[in-house]
């Protein structure tokens, strides 16, 4: 007698066992949407206001983690994002931006006297800036950087302005 009720016991505690498996899989597979997914589109170069457009149709959101300076883009157009576009992700994912900055960030004229021209330009583009109008005066070095002039006035080296900004030699 006692094996009839033992394995009627045994018997419902594996089928009970099992419907808590099954309910929990059937659960977790409608929660998390499994094999539904979107692709991410591309948001590079557009600004936030495209982004949110976007987003909003294929109930993505999106979140400004960074924001860099880049020198001819756009202020506050997008960067980079985080997935990469085309990637597949979840409905109501969050897209991570970088966006770029609005004010560059300045640097400090280097010391560019008694340089080359050809070492002054690279010199100045290493530091983000850029050369504007040449001027020439006779010296005996010929091609050496006698002044650098930052709007029309002689700036020392060390002078902060913002990067991307022009030195006359």
């Amino acid at each position: 007698m006692r094996s009839k009720i033992f394995l009627l016991n045994l018997f419902l505690a594996v089928a009970a066992i099992a419907a808590v498996f099954g309910f929990t899989y059937a659960w977790l597979d409608k929660y998390t949407n499994h094999g539904q997914s979107i692709e991410v589109p591309e948001l590079k170069g557009l600004n936030l206001k495209q982004v949110q457009e976007v987003l909003d149709r294929l109930n993505l959101r999106y979140a400004v983690v960074d924001s860099i300076y880049q020198l001819g883009e756009k202020s506050g157009n997008i960067l980079e994002q985080d997935p990469a576009p085309k990637a597949k992700v979840k409905e109501d994912r969050t897209i991570y931006l970088t966006i770029n900055s609005s004010v560059p960030p300045t640097v400090k004229v280097p010391d560019l006297t008694d340089v080359s021209l050809r070492q002054a330009e690279a010199i100045l583009q290493t530091f983000g800036l850029k050369a504007g109008t040449l001027s020439y005066r006779h010296d005996l070095a010929k091609n050496a950087v006698l002044e650098a002039r930052y709007h029309g006035k002689q700036v020392k080296p060390g002078t902060s302005v913002n990067k991307g900004s022009v030195i006359d030699l």
